[in-house]
């Protein structure tokens, strides 16, 4: 059998019309279950997030370097938020992107200079995402309102006169400064790829990607933990209802222990301070039969979340190297639902 030409099996082809689209999404989220796209070009993804997607896989074109257009960026960082307008907010819960940045890295490997293209866009793409809004205070940008004759602390950006530059390349400076501080953070992202394009086991390529790229390590451990499951969970779990249903499984397991005085519910109030009234709400809130894989939470360490834990040797908090040799080299202890799978670096049967 011949090969698929490799001019047509680079392309990037919608292999849905908009009405299927429609129809899947739709369907899938009457029945409170989200959808996840694969999609590269602006195109493509506006209309899914126009027709209410959750969660989007790769998206590296996001970003274009040549005309500097951010405006992507910008709106799937804004339908990240639960509480948006529209229907790019998803099925209800806000947006999540997934980079798969080792996805595009191992396929970079090859030596082709497509595959090399691809990487670098993806990578300018997330490089970019990640400075938004908060993000650009962290990394101790100057406000532009603040900036002066001096110089911008940002490595990346100066709005300082009279190095040279013309006035346009000046105001460009400036445009990405302003961008960067006013625009909201993008933090609606989840750890995850195309695990056939490279070996099982090593799935911490991503975050140790994202690190390297200059994600804070904090950022990075969110997005692989709770980030995953915001990104999966079935709908039952979003808003307000959500919230409930949270604090009601988190009161439940509390109780069973006899009290609830040290337990955090998800809007970071003990749940012994929460009023009667809500209270009340909770206990009236029936729990539906949805099955196993969609009735335990998970990403947080919390009673009444599932109990799938992991500890490290090696500083987390460190350098990007140091952070590698953790994920890598450190892994001393895996529990997933309770079972023990890895005690002391050493694998035990559960």
């Amino acid at each position: 059998m011949a090969s698929v030409s490799p001019s047509v099996g680079l392309r990037s082809i919608s292999l849905f019309s908009k009405e299927e689209l429609e129809a899947m999404i739709s369907t899938a989220h009457a029945r409170g279950v989200k959808v996840a796209a694969h999609a590269n070009t602006p195109k493509a993804m506006n209309l899914l997030m126009d027709l209410g997607v959750d969660t989007i896989e790769h998206g590296g074109e996001m970003y274009d370097a040549e005309t500097g257009d951010r405006g992507l960026l910008r709106k799937v960082a804004k339908a990240g938020s639960p509480g948006g307008t529209g229907r790019e907010s998803g099925g209800g819960g806000g947006l999540t992107w997934v980079p798969t940045l080792a996805a595009y890295y191992t396929s970079s490997l090859d030596g082709s200079k497509f595959g090399k293209r691809r990487w670098e866009r993806c990578k300018t793409t997330f490089e970019q995402a990640i400075k938004m809004g908060n993000a650009a205070r962290r990394d101790g940008s100057v406000a532009p309102s603040s900036a002066t004759s001096h110089s911008s602390r940002s490595p990346a950006v100066s709005l300082e006169k009279g190095k040279g530059k013309d006035d346009k390349c000046e105001d460009k400076d400036k445009n990405d400064l302003e961008f960067l501080w006013n625009e909201e953070p993008m933090e609606n992202i989840a750890c995850g790829g195309d695990t056939g394009v490279f070996s099982h086991g090593k799935n911490a390529l991503e975050l140790i990607l994202m690190r390297q790229l200059g994600a804070s390590w904090e950022r990075v451990l969110g997005w692989a933990t709770l980030g995953g499951w915001k990104c999966v969970r079935g709908m039952e779990w979003e808003g307000e209802e959500g919230i409930i249903r949270v604090r009601s499984r988190e009161k439940g397991v509390m109780a069973s222990f006899g009290g609830s005085s040290g337990a955090f519910g998800m809007d970071g109030l003990r749940l012994s301070e929460r009023s009667e009234g809500e209270d009340d709400q909770e206990d009236e809130e029936e729990e539906e039969e949805v099955g196993l894989d969609r009735d335990v939470p998970f990403g947080v360490i919390r009673g009444g979340w599932a109990a799938d834990l992991v500890a490290v040797k090696g500083k987390l908090d460190g350098s990007p190297a140091e952070f590698e040799w953790a994920l890598t080299e450190g892994m001393s202890f895996v529990m997933k639902s309770g079972i023990i799978y890895k005690m002391d670096g050493i694998e035990v049967l559960g």
